[in-house]
C-alpha cells in the first residue's frame, strides 16, 4: 500500500476523515457513475442536499499530493459525468465554503482535518 493510502486510511481510523453525505468510497463512486478503483485516498466527501439541488466536494490523498472534486446538480439530474480530480492545496482549502446543506458542525471539522495534514508537514 503507497504511503497516501496508508496516510488516508489512518485520518480514517484516527477519526479525522470526514464523510458527511456518503457512507464510503464506494458510495461515492456510484454517485459520479465511475469506477470505484477511481475513488480512493478519500479523507473528505461532502454532498449537500438542499430543496431540488444538490452540490459535492471530495478531497482525496493521490501520490503523496492532495486533490479536490466538486460536482452540482438540479433535481433532473445528478453528479454523473462530473469526477474531475484537480489538484489543491492546504491554503486553497482554507478559504473555501463547503456545500450548504450539511451538518453544522462540518466546518469545523474540516478546519481540524486541515490543521492535522498541515501539522503531519505533507500535501502543501
Amino acid at each position: 500500500m503507497e504511503d497516501s493510502a496508508l496516510m488516508a486510511e489512518w485520518l480514517r481510523l484516527a477519526g479525522f476523515a470526514i464523510f458527511d453525505g456518503w457512507s464510503d468510497e464506494a458510495d461515492i463512486a456510484s454517485s459520479f457513475q465511475v469506477d470505484p478503483a477511481q475513488v480512493t485516498g478519500v479523507i473528505a466527501a461532502l454532498y449537500g442536499k438542499e430543496d431540488y439541488e444538490g452540490s459535492a466536494f471530495v478531497l482525496l490523498i493521490k501520490e503523496g499530493k492532495l486533490y479536490e472534486v466538486h460536482g452540482s446538480h438540479c433535481s433532473c439530474n445528478g453528479l454523473e459525468g462530473m469526477w474531475e480530480e484537480e489538484p489543491t492545496s492546504i491554503a486553497a482549502l482554507r478559504r473555501r465554503s463547503w456545500p450548504s446543506g450539511i451538518d453544522g458542525a462540518t466546518d469545523k471539522r474540516m478546519a481540524n482535518l486541515l490543521d492535522m495534514l498541515e501539522s503531519m508537514g505533507a500535501h502543501k
